[in-house]
């Protein structure tokens, strides 16, 4: 799945970059592509990865009791 999000990915970046002529040089391009493709594979995984510490930061804070309850109630 991650081959198939990469390829269309580097597609997409070639084809853009073939259209507007970004560069004359197809190996500059290519480097280009293949670089955009390992970025977005980074920021979807990075984003995974922030969810679930997210996810157990709230759990490990539904779990804890708020340091000064037991002041404010007066106990």
């Amino acid at each position: 799945m991650w081959l198939l999000f990469q390829c269309v990915v580097m597609i997409a970046v070639g084809w853009t970059g073939i259209y507007y002529e970004w560069t004359p040089d197809n190996v500059a391009l290519g480097i280009v592509c293949v670089g955009a493709a390992w970025l977005a594979t980074k920021a979807v995984l990075g984003m995974a990865w922030l969810w679930r510490v997210f996810r157990e930061w709230r759990a490990h804070r539904k779990t804890q009791k708020w340091p000064l309850v037991g002041w404010i109630d007066g106990a």
